[in-house]
């Protein structure tokens, strides 16, 4: 079957006539153009997309500054907070008291108080070192104590004298504003004599007795000596017993400053003095006891310490080849092994200072002996300082009653011309120090000028000492 197309035209002209299919016929004329349509409505919004990934931030320049912003009005001044407890005043309170060995105040004793300031006002003085010292306060009514108020913090020199005893001085350093209390043990009148210098043979000058068996007295030396002063007396049990009370009892090189078994203190602290032992020389005091005691009195006096400070093995007073001793320091020491015999001596030279020689043959010689000096003849225990009559120096029992401590090591003299010599500053194989003297239970032998022994530095059963000083 054959499908017939039928084509319409909408056109202006006529129809054209329905034919079979076959060849199109020739194109018709266009027809007039139509009216355009009206404008269709807006289709609805597509679905948004998804948000692309950030892309790496760009390094660009910085840019310029921009200007500064006008400053805003000041706020509003808030109310006052409460006041804060009042600050600490730097002002200190210093209360000094004054006591006899005994424990008693002293009550006519005057108290100063300096401080090392020129800019304050006061008398001007000056400390034992020659320093500028001004004077701010002065106490003489003697209660036995003082109190020195508004001081202000720094070093200050505190100086008490009092009839009849040693003028001491001590230094306190305040740093706080607190109470601060300084004790003064004052110590009777020392006693010091002072001694011209001189010239004089050391050694046994007799000849004697360097030929039989006192080989340490010889060779006979030429010494040379500066003045210096010397205790009039030996360093009694009320003086030493007042050390103790301030410093102790300590091992020092091995040996107890005191022995416990000593006859004239007792106690472990407090010491006291036993009583009838008073003015008894002190015994069985090592060397380093000894030597503490004439730093301890020079602290109080406020002098220049000739030895070292303490240490446990003792090396300190003396220090490596003597490097810590200082002869020529203004404070307390030991005389020298030369400055004792000199002192003995006192200008003689014969055995001893009264002018006589002992001869062994001779019956009660020496003749003289018992008025100066205790010894196995006449006592058999030691006796109090001062009984018996005094040396052409006005020193008392050197020769007998006690052995005395000196400072020198133990050695042999050099035979030749000295100055002011201190012996050997290293320690011998045995470290003995001299001692000088002789003592109660001895024969008059001991008792000679030029007698001499040597002992380890621990305290002996009648070993005790006398202090000196450089003048």
């Amino acid at each position: 079957m054959v499908s017939v197309c039928v084509i319409f035209a909408s056109c202006g002209g006529d129809t054209g006539t329905i034919s079979y299919v076959g060849v199109s016929g020739p194109t018709g004329p266009s027809g007039t153009s139509g009216t355009i349509g009206q404008t269709g409505s807006t289709g609805p919004s597509g679905v948004t997309g998804p948000t692309g990934v950030t892309g790496p931030s760009g390094v660009g320049p910085s840019g310029s500054t921009g200007p500064s912003g006008v400053t805003g009005p000041s706020g509003v001044t808030g109310p006052s907070g409460s006041t804060g407890p009042t600050g600490p005043v730097n002002v200190a309170i210093l209360t000094v008291t004054v006591r006899n060995t005994a424990g008693n105040s002293i009550t006519n004793a005057s108290i100063s108080l300096s401080r090392n300031n020129n800019t304050l006002k006061g008398l001007t003085g000056s400390d034992p070192q020659g320093r500028k010292m001004d004077i701010i306060a002065m106490d003489t009514s003697g209660p036995g104590s003082c109190t020195f108020d508004n001081l202000t913090l720094g070093r200050y020199m505190i100086t008490v004298e009092a009839s009849g005893y040693t003028t001491q001085v001590q230094t306190i350093n305040i740093i706080a504003a607190t109470t601060y209390t300084v004790p003064f043990i004052m110590l009777g009148d020392l006693g010091l004599v002072p001694l011209p210098a001189g010239t004089f043979t050391m050694g046994d000058t007799v000849g004697y007795w360097s030929t039989h068996g006192y080989d340490n007295e010889i060779p006979l030396t030429n010494v040379t000596l500066s003045s210096f002063y010397i205790g009039k007396y030996d360093v009694t049990n009320t003086e030493y017993c007042a050390f103790l009370n301030s410093q102790g009892n300590l091992t020092e090189g091995g040996y107890l400053w005191i022995e416990a078994t000593n006859p004239g203190i007792a106690g472990t602290g407090p010491f006291t003095v036993v009583s009838g032992y008073e003015n008894h020389p002190v015994v069985e005091v090592s060397w380093y006891g000894a030597v503490a005691y004439c730093n301890w009195l020079s602290d109080l006096e406020g002098l220049t310490k000739c030895y070292g400070d303490y240490t446990l093995d003792g090396s300190g007073r003396w220090g490596v080849d003597g490097a810590n001793f200082h002869r020529a320091n203004n404070g307390y020491r030991l005389p020298t092994n030369a400055e004792w015999e000199y002192a003995c001596r006192a200008n003689s030279t014969t055995d001893y200072f009264w002018g006589e020689n002992y001869d062994p043959i001779v019956p009660g010689s020496p003749l003289l002996i018992s008025n100066y000096c205790w010894w196995s003849g006449n006592c058999s225990d030691m006796k109090a300082v001062g009984l018996l009559l005094p040396n052409g120096f006005g020193l008392y029992d050197m020769n007998g009653n006690v052995w005395q401590w000196c400072n020198d090591y133990h050695h042999t003299y050099s035979g030749g011309n000295e100055i002011n010599p201190i012996g050997p500053t290293t320690a011998p194989p045995v470290p003995g120090r001299i001692c000088r003297g002789g003592g109660f239970y001895g024969g008059p032998n001991y008792s000679r000028s030029s007698s001499l022994a040597s002992n380890l530095p621990a305290g002996g059963a009648v070993i005790g000492f006398r202090i000196v000083r450089t003048n």
